[in-house]
């Protein structure tokens, strides 16, 4: 599945294709242990925000989720028209 979406990307064949490292961060991302509760609030108050992978789920997505939620949380605090992309 990912040589095949590398394909795509690159443009190549990926078939032949070796690994060239691997590397393991210890920490890189917060513990999601149980129980999993995966949205926590951006809006600490208004006009007080936080955002981050730890407000959503432990990942880069999360961490963009919960940016995208602080930002529309603080255009609604400030009587703005939600806009989506």
């Amino acid at each position: 599945m990912v040589r095949k979406r590398l394909d795509i990307l690159s443009g190549t064949d990926t078939a032949d294709w070796e690994l060239f490292a691997t590397y393991a961060i210890e920490g890189a991302l917060p513990a999601m242990t149980a129980p999993l509760t995966i949205r926590q609030p951006v809006r600490v108050e208004k006009g007080l925000y936080v955002c981050g992978d730890h407000r959503d789920t432990a990942s880069i997505q999360g961490a963009l989720a919960s940016g995208a939620r602080a930002a529309h949380a603080m255009l609604a605090d400030l009587g703005a028209r939600r806009v989506t992309a």
